[in-house]
């Protein structure tokens, strides 16, 4: 059996290295029953921490009022809107917001975007962690950004 070498894979591999070093601080955190999945709480605490925006308070609880709250009052803008066209993942940010519908009723998970086509996020009942955001791009709803980044 001879090993193949695919380039594509080993700079996949060294991204989530790189990724999982830099953010390793949010990385891990267990599910811990919370409303809001842990991941608006996680958007708050690097958010603040890496100085991307300034909360007013932790929005953890309703995903509605995050994001009406950053919308309205502390200087994001609505990038992409899923009723208006297809996301363009090249043209997002770092930091962006990736706000989604696992429901399909509304908006119930976040996750930052952190470049290259990874996020990190803490979903419901796992921990937080870096993944290729290629597999929610249909469940992403809105993007959201600081203005003027």
């Amino acid at each position: 059996y001879i090993q193949k070498n695919f380039p594509e894979k080993n700079m996949s591999d060294k991204l989530i290295k790189k990724y999982e070093e830099e953010y390793s601080k949010y990385l891990g955190r267990p599910w811990k029953k919370q409303k809001g999945g842990g991941c608006f709480t996680l958007l708050y605490d690097m958010g603040v921490d890496l100085g991307y925006h300034e909360c007013k308070e932790d929005y953890s609880f309703t995903a509605r009022r995050f994001m009406k709250d950053l919308w309205e009052g502390e200087d994001w803008e609505c990038f992409y809107d899923s009723d208006n066209g297809t996301l363009d993942v090249d043209s997002l940010n770092v930091f962006d917001l990736l706000l989604m519908d696992f429901t399909g009723k509304r908006v119930s998970h976040g996750a930052a975007y952190i470049g290259d086509r990874y996020m990190i996020h803490h979903k419901a009942y796992d921990v937080s962690k870096v993944e290729k955001i290629d597999t929610y791009i249909p469940l992403i709803r809105y993007v959201i950004r600081k203005k003027n980044v």
